[in-house]
């Protein structure tokens, strides 16, 4: 199998490094980069909602948007709970994280690729010497069903679930489990994230923070704004803007 960066002619890396790091005037900003999965790397909002649909539907709970939403930054497990008590659910569980897990693996084994300029983008920071990692919340299951399409071992020096340290991103465990990874510092990390809460708990710890505009329409910036350092809207163009607008006005 010819990998991917095989792919990439050498004059359009050249081009892509020089125009990025103009943008981010490396390697003064950070030493390393921690990357949401769900939203922000990848255009799932659409696919988890039509999951979470058919999930409270064939239950006779009413659905919207905000459910999906809340049980995001959860995970599989903490999810699992809340919408048990939330609903006095007589279902188990391992029951929840079953069903979530098979209609997840079906649909990224097949459908969920990174966004476009993702993949250049994370082999750019690699070859400049910032540590990747991928933190996320979503089942190390439905991660295996895409190792045949995207090369996640070849993008991250550390991957790491929420299952891993027994929670969500609205605790400050999955991030520190990646920092003592990585072995870097908060204050010279960057946080990739497309949700408020995932925001606030990394800005609690000091990391650098990026707010990342998704594929959800119902997605408002403005509520990711308070614990944003920066914010960005294309891989593809990966510019990091500041609170004010301005472009690379890092802290």
């Amino acid at each position: 199998m010819v990998h991917k960066e095989k792919m990439y002619s050498q004059r359009g890396i050249v081009s892509y490094m020089s125009k990025t790091d103009r943008n981010l005037r490396f390697p003064e900003h950070f030493s390393a980069a921690i990357f949401d999965f769900d939203g922000t790397l990848a255009d799932t909002t659409q696919l988890w909602q039509k999951i979470d649909r058919e999930f409270f539907e064939s239950r006779n709970i009413p659905y919207d948007a905000t459910l999906s939403e809340h049980i995001s930054p959860l995970g599989f497990t903490d999810g699992a709970h809340w919408v048990i008590e939330t609903y006095h659910l007589h279902e188990s569980v391992d029951h929840i994280i079953d069903e979530w897990t098979a209609k997840g693996r079906a649909a990224y084994q097949n459908d969920v690729v990174l966004r476009p300029g993702a993949e250049k983008y994370l082999r750019y920071l690699r070859s400049k010497g910032i540590a990747t990692a991928l933190a996320t919340v979503n089942d190390a299951n439905v991660f295996r069903a895409m190792e045949a399409r995207i090369p996640f071992h070849e993008l991250f020096d550390v991957i790491a679930f929420g299952s891993e340290v027994g929670c969500g991103k609205d605790r400050p465990d999955l991030y520190t489990y990646v920092l003592s990874q990585l072995k870097t510092s908060a204050r010279t990390t960057i946080v990739f994230e497309d949700i408020p809460v995932a925001l606030k708990t990394a800005k609690s710890l000091s990391l650098i923070t990026c707010a990342v505009k998704s594929d959800d329409q119902t997605q408002n910036m403005d509520l990711l704004a308070p614990y944003a350092d920066y914010s960005i809207s294309s891989w593809n163009d990966p510019r990091l803007v500041g609170p004010t607008g301005e472009n690379n006005g890092l802290r």
